[in-house]
């Protein structure tokens, strides 16, 4: 599943205000919700280094003799780090919620990065 920069801040950026309006009115707590927030506080580097890892990732999934460029696409910046603090639990509450691909997709790309940045 391909998702480029702009697809993923547009989905982001409606469903944090789609979903902010709702616990408005609902005090449950809600994974979306705590998603949204948490990537809106990673910051304009590690945001773009996400990108970068998401469209790398994509390549890397399609030509797998490539896999050095997802490597390099980590080691740009230690973002990696922030980028896994603030997003980890959040994408694991929505697997725990149900079947979601695009966050089982995410969370693969943030682990994967981890592994590899901590090597």
């Amino acid at each position: 599943m391909k998702i480029t920069k702009r697809q993923l801040r547009q989905i982001i950026k409606e469903e944090r205000t789609k979903l902010l309006q709702e616990q408005r009115t609902n005090s449950s707590p809600n994974e979306l919700v705590d998603f949204a927030i948490a990537f809106g506080k990673l910051g304009f580097a590690a945001e773009e280094q996400l990108h970068d890892l998401i469209r790398v990732w994509n390549e890397d999934r399609l030509i797998m003799d490539q896999i050095g460029a997802f490597k390099d696409a980590v080691l740009v910046s230690p973002a990696v780090n922030v980028i896994y603090d603030r997003l980890r639990r959040p994408l694991q509450a929505l697997l725990a919620e149900g079947d979601n691909a695009a966050a089982e997709d995410l969370l693969d790309v943030v682990e994967e990065a981890k592994r590899i940045y901590d090597e």
